[in-house]
C-alpha cells in the first residue's frame, strides 16, 4: 500500500485472536483515483475494504479497546470515547450538534419523531448567548442578571434606554445569525438560516393592531402583512426589540 497518498492514518485497532484480524480507519483529504483492487494490501494479505457512512461510529468502535495504534491528537481521541450526548454539548455551533444527533442511533431515532422539536431545542442551546454568553471583548458587554430568566423561544425581548448604549450591539450578540431589521421591507428577507430577529429602534404604534400581534405571537406561525405581501414569522423564532422611547404609544 502506497502511504504518500494518505494525508492522515487516523486509527488503527490491533486485535488479534484466534481468527488474527486488524481493523483500519484511513482518511484522506482528495479524492483518490483506485484502479488496482489491491491497492490497500498488507504484504501477501487482502482485507475487506469499504468507505464507511459514519466516521464518527468507526473511530468509537476502534477506540473502545484502547488497543490501538495511532496518530490522532490525544484530544481527539479523548473526544472520540465520549457518548454521542457528551459529544452534543462539546460541539461548538447548532449545525455540529445537529450531525452528531443524525449520526448516532438513539439520537436520530427520537430526531426522527420529533425533527422541530429537536432543532428549536439545539438552537436554544447554540444560538443564544444568554445560556451560554461568548461575547466577543471588543464589544465589552456583559450578560444582564434580568435576562436569566428569559426563554428566547417563548418570549419577545424589549430593549430600551438612550441611544449609543449598546442596545442594537448587545441584541445581535445574542444569535449567530440574526436578521436586523431596520425598515419593514427587509423582513422579507427572512429565511430558515435566520436563528432570531433583531428590530431595531421600533416604534409599534405606527403598525395596526393585528400586525402588532402577530409579531409578538411566540407560540404559533404568523403571516405578518408587509407591504402587500405575507411573511411568515415561525413559532418560537427568538425576536428583540430596541428602541430609545416607548415602544407602544
Amino acid at each position: 500500500m502506497e502511504s504518500t497518498y494518505f494525508d492522515n492514518y487516523n486509527t488503527v485497532e490491533t486485535r488479534w485472536d484466534i481468527e488474527s484480524h486488524i481493523h483500519v480507519y484511513l482518511k484522506t483529504t482528495r479524492k483518490l483515483d483506485i484502479r488496482s483492487e489491491n491497492f490497500f494490501d498488507i504484504g501477501q494479505y487482502h482485507g475487506n475494504y469499504r468507505s464507511c457512512r459514519s466516521a464518527r461510529n468507526v473511530i468509537n468502535y476502534l477506540l473502545k479497546g484502547n488497543d490501538i495504534i495511532s496518530n490522532f491528537l490525544d484530544g481527539m481521541i479523548s473526544q472520540a470515547n465520549l457518548n454521542a450526548v457528551q459529544r452534543v454539548f462539546m460541539c461548538n455551533s447548532f449545525n455540529e450538534a445537529l450531525e452528531v444527533v443524525r449520526s448516532d442511533y438513539n439520537l436520530g431515532r427520537d430526531y426522527l419523531r420529533s425533527s422541530v422539536g429537536y432543532e428549536q431545542n439545539l438552537r436554544h442551546i447554540f444560538c443564544t448567548n444568554v445560556w451560554r454568553p461568548t461575547v466577543k471583548p471588543l464589544f465589552r458587554l456583559r450578560c444582564l442578571p434580568e435576562l436569566v430568566g428569559w426563554n428566547p423561544n417563548k418570549r419577545a425581548l424589549w430593549l430600551y434606554g438612550p441611544d449609543n448604549t449598546g442596545k442594537t450591539t448587545f441584541a445581535l450578540s445574542l444569535f449567530n445569525n440574526p436578521l436586523l431589521i431596520m425598515d419593514p421591507d427587509k423582513l422579507k428577507e427572512l429565511a430558515p438560516e435566520h436563528d432570531g430577529i433583531v428590530f431595531d429602534n421600533m416604534y409599534l404604534g405606527d403598525y395596526r393592531v393585528q400586525v402588532v400581534e402577530n409579531l409578538l405571537d411566540m407560540q404559533f406561525h404568523t403571516p405578518v402583512r408587509i407591504r402587500y405581501q405575507n411573511v411568515i414569522i415561525s413559532d418560537g423564532l427568538p425576536r428583540v426589540f430596541t428602541s430609545n422611547k416607548p415602544i407602544f404609544p
